[in-house]
């Protein structure tokens, strides 16, 4: 029978002889699970530590985690979920040489306190920037408001709030390297502008954004010369979104869309706007294999109905099939 767990803070109640000074020089994997970490921990030292886990914990502000952090130089693997931790910024001074995977999950965090880290792991591989994120906004703080990620090859974010048009574009600038892009239940600013930055190395995009406009996506395909994977679905969140439009495309085709090998189109209502965009990859994306239509209603008449407006649009690519489920 597996062993119910135990939900109580049992850490904070131990005496200060041991909670001040935390060390041990061959421990490998730690988790602190719903605690909270009070001001009376002075120095912390695991010099062996490799995984480092922290759920649900409390902690007074940045200058404890920065102090716990310090004292786990040689961890590869962070993660952070469900963390929280005071507004007051105070930077991360500490690099994790060896640090290549980060998990982050805050509750009312600054995007301040997330950069402070960030910037603290030049050798960063794999970053996920999930749930409960505060707004990603763009005060000025020194060095502390962009971020410096240029050996990151996957970057996750989810239910992240990018709360001025140029926050995107901000964070994406600073990992000119990755592969694989990845952004559930986001929302864009309604003045979102297609990034100044160039994704040579880009190849898989997964976007599950709200609100959002098709024209966006397409000025997004403009940073992604290699693209070969698009994996798109579009909330749209009032029935006057539907409107037809006329949407201006852009005239000069974006150049990953002769790389674009797989398309996937999901709560596709196939209204008018839907269609453009559908079409719009499909005459210049030349050596697609498979466009995947995902119909947000379930009616068999209206799935017919776009099935016959897509299967009317030419296709430059002659592998191309169209599946619509």
């Amino acid at each position: 029978m597996a062993r119910a767990i135990s939900r109580v803070d049992r850490i904070s109640a131990l005496p200060d002889a041991i909670l001040v000074h935390i060390t041990c020089r061959t421990l490998v994997v730690l988790k602190l699970t719903n605690i909270t970490l009070v001001d009376r921990i002075l120095t912390v030292s695991l010099p062996a530590l490799k995984t480092l886990y922290m759920n649900e914990v409390g902690i007074a502000n940045t200058v404890y985690l920065s102090m716990i952090l310090s004292g786990c130089l040689n961890i590869h693997h962070l993660q952070i979920t469900n963390l929280f931790l005071r507004l007051r910024f105070n930077p991360l001074v500490t690099f994790f040489r060896s640090l290549i995977h980060v998990n982050l999950s805050f509750y009312d965090c600054k995007w301040l306190v997330i950069v402070g880290l960030l910037n603290s792991c030049p050798l960063l591989q794999n970053l996920v920037i999930s749930k409960s994120c505060s707004q990603v906004d763009q005060r000025p703080c020194g060095s502390y408001s962009t971020v410096h990620l240029p050996l990151l090859k996957t970057l996750h974010m989810d239910r992240v709030c990018f709360a001025k048009p140029e926050c995107l574009d901000m964070i994406l600038s600073g990992c000119p390297n990755i592969h694989h892009l990845e952004i559930n239940d986001s929302e864009l600013d309604p003045g979102f502008i297609p990034l100044a930055v160039t994704l040579n190395n880009l190849t898989h995009i997964k976007l599950y954004l709200y609100p959002c406009k098709w024209i966006w996506i397409a000025g997004l395909l403009n940073s992604c010369p290699f693209l070969q994977v698009l994996d798109v679905k579009v909330y749209k969140l009032a029935k006057q979104s539907l409107v037809v439009t006329d949407q201006p495309y852009p005239k000069t085709v974006p150049g990953c869309l002769s790389q674009l090998r797989a398309c996937t189109l999901r709560k596709f209502y196939g209204d008018y706007v839907d269609i453009q965009f559908a079409t719009y990859i499909l005459q210049n994306a030349r050596v697609l294999n498979k466009m995947s239509i995902q119909c947000k209603s379930t009616r068999e008449g209206e799935k017919l109905r776009i099935l016959k407006n897509i299967s009317m649009v030419p296709r430059i690519s002659p592998t191309c099939k169209v599946w619509l489920e």
